[in-house]
């Protein structure tokens, strides 16, 4: 099987994953809605922690799953594995480790080091 046969087979698995994981997070914060009716104030505060738990959750599988959709689109629209800040290919073994990434490990270090750069005081 090939590089982008591969990364698309990982990235559908991904997908629907992180699809599953919104559900159940949803039916989660349904069944904690329900359940506030009938709570006591002290139980109404630690579902409302609860609840944002399970909001935080849910924006994170959704921007989990917009990094999987544009993976797949890259797939598709020919231009996978080509990092996106010098346009070199990214490594195979970092597309296998990680197939949504968009940038080589070179540019992906130089930008974590520019981020911990710039909140160093």
């Amino acid at each position: 099987m090939d590089l982008y046969a591969q990364a698309k087979e990982k990235l559908l698995a991904a997908k629907q994953e992180i699809i599953q994981n919104l559900l159940t997070e949803n039916a989660d914060f349904q069944s904690t809605m329900t359940d506030l009716d009938t709570a006591d104030p002290a139980d109404v505060a630690a579902s409302d922690l609860d609840k944002r738990i399970i909001e935080a959750l849910g924006a994170q599988s959704a921007q989990a799953l917009a990094r999987v959709d544009a993976a797949l689109a890259r797939i598709e629209g020919g231009n996978y594995g080509i990092c996106v800040k010098c346009g070199n290919m990214i490594d195979k073994e970092r597309l296998e480790a990680i197939p949504e990434a968009v940038m080589c490990i070179n540019c992906k270090i130089a930008g974590e080091r520019q981020k911990f750069a710039s909140h160093v005081f």
